[in-house]
C-alpha cells in the first residue's frame, strides 16, 4: 500500500511532466519537434530521478529490509516513471494526430 509520501511522489512526477509537456508544446514549439526525441527521454529521466532522489531524501522510508525494501523501491520507480511518462505520452499522441491531419489535409487538396 503506498503511503502518503509516495502518493504525493506519483502526483509530483504527474505534474512536472505535464508542466515539462505544456512548455515543450507552448513555449518551445517552433524550435522543438518531437524530432528530438533523446533529449526528452533523457530530460524525463532526469526529471524522475531528481524527483525520486528528493522523495528517499525528505521523507521516511518505510521499515522495511530484504526483498521487501527491494520491492518497495521498485514499485515506487515504476509508478513514477509510469506518472511522469503519462503527460508526454499523451503530448505525443496530441503531435501525431495534428501531423496525421495535416497529410489526410494534404491528401484531400492533393485529390480534389
Amino acid at each position: 500500500m503506498p503511503t502518503a509520501a509516495d502518493l504525493a511522489t506519483y502526483i509530483a512526477q504527474f505534474a512536472a511532466a505535464s508542466a515539462y509537456a505544456a512548455v515543450l508544446e507552448l513555449g518551445l514549439k517552433r524550435r522543438y519537434e518531437p524530432d528530438h526525441t533523446w533529449v526528452t527521454v533523457v530530460w524525463g529521466t532526469a526529471q524522475t530521478g531528481l524527483i525520486l532522489a528528493a522523495r528517499l531524501a525528505l521523507a521516511p522510508v518505510p521499515d522495511l529490509a530484504g526483498a521487501d525494501l527491494a520491492w518497495w523501491v521498485w514499485w515506487l520507480w515504476t509508478w513514477s516513471f509510469a506518472a511522469g511518462g503519462l503527460p508526454i505520452i499523451a503530448w505525443q499522441v496530441i503531435i501525431q494526430k495534428r501531423r496525421w491531419q495535416a497529410v489526410q489535409t494534404a491528401w484531400e487538396r492533393w485529390t480534389a
